[in-house]
This record gives C-alpha cells, structure tokens and sequence, in this order.
C-alpha cells in the first residue's frame, strides 16, 4: 500500500506540470530563495504531438478493428447456445448456424445486454481510479482485458460469455483508454500553447476518425473472407503495438533546477531519517484509520476541484459533457440496430462506421475550420464566442441526426441520417476549448480528470440505458421500434441543446 509521503509526492507530480511561463518568471526572480527552479523540459513539439497521433490513432484503430468480428463472434456465442438449448437438432454442434437464423429478438437482445454491461464494467474501474495512475500504465488495462475476452470467446463452451465482464476490472491496475486520452490532453496542455491547443485537439480528433474509417472497412472486408476469429486475433494483437508506442512518449513533467550557489536539497523535498523514524513509529492502520484516511483523501480531492465547480457556467458545460455521453452509446448500438432491423450482415453493417468517419473526415478538415473561420474573421465573434455558437449547432445536428437515425425505414434513409448526425460529432470538442476559457490554466490537469469521470460516468449509465430501451423495443414487435434507443438519445441531446443554450459568456471575454 502506498504511504502518506508518497502519495503527496503523487499529488505533487500532477500539480507541477501546470506552470505557465509568467509563474516560471516569477519563481525565478525568488534569487535568494535558495529554493530550486521548476523551469519546462525542452521538447520538439512537432515529434511531441506525432507520437501522441501516432498512440491514440493504434489505439482507436485496435478498438474499431475487433467492433465488428468480436460482435458476430458473441452472436455466434450466443445463438449457438440459444439453439443448443432450444432446438438442439436444428444446428448440432459443431455444425455451423447461418447468420440469418441468429437475428432473433431473444439472441440479439442479449447480444446488446452483453455488450452494455461489459462498456459498464470497463468504465466502473475508471471511474474509480483515473486520478491515481501513471499514463505509462494507462494502456495495458486495456490490452489485458481484450487478451481476457479473446479467452473468453475461444473457450466459450466451458466459460460462460458473461465472463468477459470480469475483463474491465483489468483498469485497476492503470485506469485504461479513458486515462489515456485524459492524459494526452493534459501533456499536450503542457507542451502546446493556449493559442495553438484547440488546432492540436482537433488533429487528435482527426487521428481516431481515421482510424475508425480504416479498421472497420479492413476488418469488414477480412471477416467477408476469412471469418470473424482472424481479423478478432489481429485486433487484438494491436493492441499489444499501442502498449510499446506508449514508452515512446516523452516526460513533461518539469524538472527542478538549483540555483548558482543554492544548497542541494534532499530529493523530492524529504528528510529520509526523518521519515522512516516516522515509519517506525506508525501505529497498525486500524479500520477506523483507514477510514479515517479515506475521508481526508476525499476531503482534499474534493478540496482541489471545488474552484472548478464554483461557476455555474462551467457546471452547464460539465452537464452536457455527461448527457452529450449519454445519448452517444447510441452508436455502440447501430451494428445490431442496421443489421436487426434492416436483415443484413454485420459484415456489412459495418462498413456504417467507416461512413461514419468519411463524414468525421469532411467535418473537421473543411467543415468546422470553415464554419469557426467565418465566425472569426467575417463575424468577428471572439473566441469564447465562436466556440458556443459552433457547439450549438453541433448539437443541433446530433439532435436532429438522433431522431432521425431512429424513424428511418430504410437502410439508405440510415445512412442519410447518421450523416446528419456526425456532423454534429465535433461538439466535445469544440466544448473541451470552451470550457478552457472559464479555468485558469494551472487547473487543467484536475478539469480534464474531471471530464474523463464525467464522460467515464456517462459510458456507465448510458449503455445498459440505451441497451434496455433497444431490448424493450424489439420486444414490442414491430421492427421499427427497435429505433427505441435513438428516439432516447435524441431527447437526451434535446436537454443538452438546452444546457447549451443556457450558457452565458462574462461580459469581459465579449468585449
């Protein structure tokens, strides 16, 4: 267990990073302090923000890459024991069963079941520990845990499905993607500058749209020929490449420099005598110490985010980071949905996510540059500004896209809609720059920790939510109420086009 002084060394290691050069400056002119400089690592920002590209794009492209042929592979799980339980003579193992027999209510109900509460389970150990690893350790949770359901499938007739489950308490260990990301955002605050930050946030963005345009249009295509255990093997093994990329990622956390002629100081700040005659003399933690330790870390958490709170515009941006999470599970869906109500392959089915990411492509090289350019520079609208007015057409276009992917009776009319509703995909972005402008920048760290709770709470409750609504749904009959789950999301995106436009920009930022 980690003591008291390591943990404030912890603490103190995730503070550190958030000096701004005018706080540099102001230490250094301390001259007879005696106390060492915290100054910035020097870091070639161009390779800095590749490698960063380069981890977030593999890792994206792992995950989409297994979407598909992990889903047919649980609905082959699945149908093969509804029929072995069922109708044992129709389909006797090994025996292959054709995909169309497997587009029952009952086996893509619990397909979705499967798959809700598995995203619930990998977002629960998250949730509870992503302010206390290291990003080094941020991606193997999730390598761990795709190696585990590959078991999992593999041995299938001796290992229950659910116990692909037991795979996200993996993140325990370090926290897993949701961790990842927050601290990509968090290192690039610290190497990019204010001014160039939202362009670097959009090229992460970027990565994962192109990754999500080739993986699933590759693993589609494999799992046509080959069947869905090859490209499953292949994607996971991806995510083995993204644990090794990680090593390449430089530190940036700043280092302490002494000054000519300063004594040099005890490392991290400790007197090591003095410590362990502490050690020594610690008493056995009781229950009711421990207890009592975990009120005083609560305390002090709660301590530190509480000025993030404290306005209520950034407590609106907050919420529609939740909700906005929400209505999104809808897409973890939109495999079983196309190909449930449409009767086609989820080999097929899959080539929606690639469109998908066609039209994320569109969105964030010509759209939205185009779009925050006008407002810019014809407009003349402030930053602050630009940023509210592009989130709320964002989720405009998520709204509208929402309900209609929902009443589309055709395939096509599908497709249409999701386009409509990836236009609006750039709105946590464009919220991430917003909600920048209303906390002082040597709070990142502990807003983007609290962004990824928020969005890793949301992914929590969002997909046995929406899951729920799809079983119940294909339960009332009609193939046109499996949309159920759309017409869902699209009422929850209505209360964030409400929060958004409650939203009010201080007079100073309008000036």
């Amino acid at each position: 267990m980690m003591d008291d002084a390591e943990l404030d060394l912890m603490n103190t290691e995730q503070d550190d990073p958030l000096l701004q050069t005018d706080e540099e400056e102001a230490v250094e002119s301390m001259s007879n302090s005696g106390e060492p400089v915290i100054v910035r690592r020097k870091l070639n920002q161009t390779k800095f923000i590749i490698i960063c590209i380069v981890v977030l794009f593999v890792l994206d492209f792992a995950a989409f890459f297994d979407l598909i042929p992990q889903t047919r592979i649980f609905e082959l799980i699945v149908c093969r024991n509804y029929f072995d339980k069922h109708h044992p003579d129709r389909f006797p193992y090994p025996q292959d069963i054709p995909e169309s027999e497997c587009k029952t209510n009952t086996v893509q109900s619990q397909v979705a079941y499967i798959q809700a509460i598995g995203a619930s389970f990998d977002a629960l150990p998250t949730f509870m520990q992503a302010s206390s690893y290291f990003f080094l350790m941020a991606n193997w949770p999730t390598t761990l845990g795709a190696y585990w359901a590959l078991f999992v499938c593999s041995f299938y007739r001796y290992v229950p499905l659910q116990a692909i489950w037991i795979g996200g308490f993996f993140a325990l260990i370090g926290g897993g993607p949701g961790v990842t990301n927050a601290m990509v955002m968090t290192m690039i605050s610290d190497v990019i500058d204010e001014a160039n930050r939202s362009t670097v946030y959009f090229q992460t963005s970027l990565a994962a749209v192109v990754a999500q345009l080739l993986a699933p249009a590759i693993g589609s295509a494999m799992m046509m020929k080959l069947g869905p255990w090859v490209p499953y093997f292949f994607g996971t093994a991806f995510f083995t490449v993204c644990c090794l990329l990680i090593l390449l990622v430089p530190e940036t956390i700043p280092i302490q420099v002494l000054k000519p002629g300063a004594a040099h100081p005890t490392p991290s700040g400790f007197d090591h005598c003095s410590v362990r005659e502490s050690l020594e003399a610690r008493p056995p933690i009781s229950r009711f110490s421990l207890a009592s330790k975990m009120k005083t870390l609560f305390a002090t958490a709660w301590k530190e985010t509480k000025l993030i709170f404290s306005n209520r515009t950034v407590l609106l941006i907050l919420s529609t980071f939740l909700l906005s999470t929400l209505g999104r599970k809808q897409v973890d869906l939109l495999l079983l949905y196309a190909s449930t109500r449409y009767e086609i392959t989820l080999s097929k089915a899959g080539f929606v996510h690639s469109f998908m990411a066609c039209v994320s492509i569109v969105l964030l090289l010509l759209v939205l540059p185009l779009t925050s350019s006008y407002l810019s520079k014809t407009l003349k609208l402030p930053s602050s500004e630009k940023d509210l007015w592009l989130s709320k057409i964002s989720i405009v276009l998520l709204t509208i896209g929402s309900f209609a992917i929902g009443f589309s009776p055709t395939f096509v009319s599908m497709i249409c809609a999701v386009a409509i509703y990836t236009l609006g995909c750039g709105f946590n972005a464009v919220c991430l720059s917003l909600i920048s402008a209303f906390v002082d920048p040597k709070y990142s760290a502990r807003l983007y920790s609290v962004i990824s709770l928020i969005i890793m709470m949301g992914t929590l409750i969002g997909g046995p939510l929406l899951a729920g609504l799809f079983n119940l749904g294909l339960n009332l009959g009609s193939s046109a109420w499996a949309g159920l789950p759309f017409f869902g999301s699209g009422v929850v995106h209505t209360f964030v086009l409400l929060s958004v436009w409650l939203i009010r920009l201080p007079s100073v930022q309008l000036e």
